[in-house]
């Protein structure tokens, strides 16, 4: 279902926030302090999740986020652009932090102890999982995941999925309807 009614190309799916429950999580960011899903009540959040490690589509993803953010313009300031870890082995937030300031400044990124992040995915309804290669060194490993981003509105609830790899500039469009109410 496009996310909105006229014939305009959308890249996001439209999601009824009657389905889905507003989705919490307390992670770690950059100094190490708490954040939570509540602490951006007053901006629309832009959530993906991923790994640093990830060879092509978690970077995709940021550059995506990237790109959407500066679609936006002044409107990207109603936005808080989060990147949630599922690698919190490897990720640690001085070092997530300066991954996702590669792509913008702008993104935020978390991560937590291996049950903090188990239950934001949870929450979000991503699933992830370690996969090693046999005979693999033990700090040698892929995490797969749900891929995406994820757009809530100032109550938290869900509003719109786009998949990896659509157009930043629709999701735009798509954001910016959402923004004017």
């Amino acid at each position: 279902t496009p996310a909105h009614t006229d014939n305009a190309a959308s890249a996001t799916d439209a999601i009824d926030p009657r389905d889905r429950p507003a989705p919490r999580y307390l992670l770690q960011g950059p100094r190490g302090q708490a954040i939570r899903s509540e602490d951006f009540h007053d901006r629309f959040q832009l959530v993906a999740f991923g790994y640093m490690s990830c060879p092509d589509v978690c970077p995709g993803t940021m550059q995506e986020m990237k790109l959407i953010l500066a679609s936006l313009g002044e409107q990207a300031k109603q936005l808080q652009p989060i990147f949630i870890s599922v690698d919190p082995d490897r990720d640690t937030p001085a070092v997530l932090h300066e991954y996702v300031r590669t792509f913008d400044d702008r993104i935020l990124g978390l991560t937590g102890n291996a049950r903090l992040v188990r239950w934001a995915a949870d929450n979000f309804k991503v699933e992830y999982k370690k996969v090693m290669e046999p005979g693999a060194a033990p700090g040698s490993y892929a995490m797969d995941h749900t891929a995406g981003n994820y757009i809530y509105d100032i109550n938290g609830k869900l509003r719109l999925f786009t998949r990896y790899g659509n157009k930043p500039e629709l999701t735009a469009t798509d954001i910016r309807k959402l923004l004017a109410g």
